[in-house]
């Protein structure tokens, strides 16, 4: 994948930053593609996906994960 220097050099540097910081970041990037993807979203929908994606970030900063063999294997045993 070809990356532009410039996000080579904000990837290097938040790569640096401590777990949490990063787990931050990325919920925060995210949350800005959804607020792009999603603008057939009501505020009720918007709503629901936010409070979502708080709990999965409480759940990460308390150590509630899955490991992602665990989820790969779930995932193809739902596959038809």
């Amino acid at each position: 994948m070809l990356v532009a220097p410039n996000a080579e050099r904000l990837i290097a540097e938040a790569l640096k930053l401590r777990v949490e910081e990063r787990s931050d970041l990325v919920d925060r990037l995210l949350r800005s593609l959804d607020e792009e993807e999603s603008g057939d979203l009501d505020a009720e929908d918007r709503a629901r996906l936010n409070a979502a994606l708080d709990l999965s970030d409480q759940q990460f900063n308390a150590g509630q994960t899955v490991p992602a063999e665990e989820v790969i294997d779930r995932l193809r045993k739902r596959k038809p």
